[in-house]
């Protein structure tokens, strides 16, 4: 089985837990089956994880010579923002795949997010990271604009855009340590 296979899939909000992402002893995000980001537990904050934070999501956008579509990828929205309207989700640690329904939107678009977990080495194992990839596929014969968002909240966060060998990514960063989302 590999990692974008798993045996059940679960509805909307249907799995009562999520699949935490990030490093072992490093602090934690957690994807729940909304497609939310129901838990952070990073910058020595194990006791005191921040449940919900609504300002971070992923997000769509699609443009073509006929329409324009945002969506905040999980359901519901946070902020009064428009949802995703449907998703089946699949966890097995350390790994999540999100499949978004949506028949607004003129691409079938998947989710897998993970973190390094390598039996038996805590060196890797123990890496700061959550890796998210997006695979958007055309619906519609004509040309597609498509953007994805990565909003993230946290006002003691700085912040690099970065690009290296083939991957773009965002270094999020404090002076006591920091994570890095791609």
């Amino acid at each position: 089985m590999g990692c974008e296979e798993f045996p059940e899939e679960y509805g909307l909000g249907e799995a009562k837990s999520g699949v935490p992402l990030g490093g072992l002893g490093t602090g934690y995000i957690t994807l729940g089956s909304d497609g939310a980001f129901q838990e952070i537990v990073t910058m020595g904050n194990p006791r005191s994880p921040i449940l919900r934070p609504e300002r971070s999501f992923l997000a769509i956008f699609t443009s073509s010579a006929e329409c324009k579509v945002a969506k905040v990828l999980e359901n519901p929205a946070p902020l009064g923002l428009p949802a995703v309207k449907y998703l089946k989700y699949s966890g097995l640690f350390p790994f999540a795949n999100i499949r978004y329904i949506d028949d607004e939107l003129p691409v079938d678009l998947r989710l897998t997010a993970f973190s390094p977990f390598v039996s038996g080495d805590s060196k890797h194992s123990g890496l700061p990271v959550a890796l998210f990839k997006l695979v958007a596929r055309s619906k519609v014969s004509e040309p597609l604009t498509v953007a994805v968002l990565f909003s993230w909240e946290g006002s003691s966060l700085g912040s690099k855009v970065f690009e290296e060998e083939g991957v773009k990514g965002v270094t999020l960063e404090v002076e006591q340590g920091n994570y890095t989302i791609a």
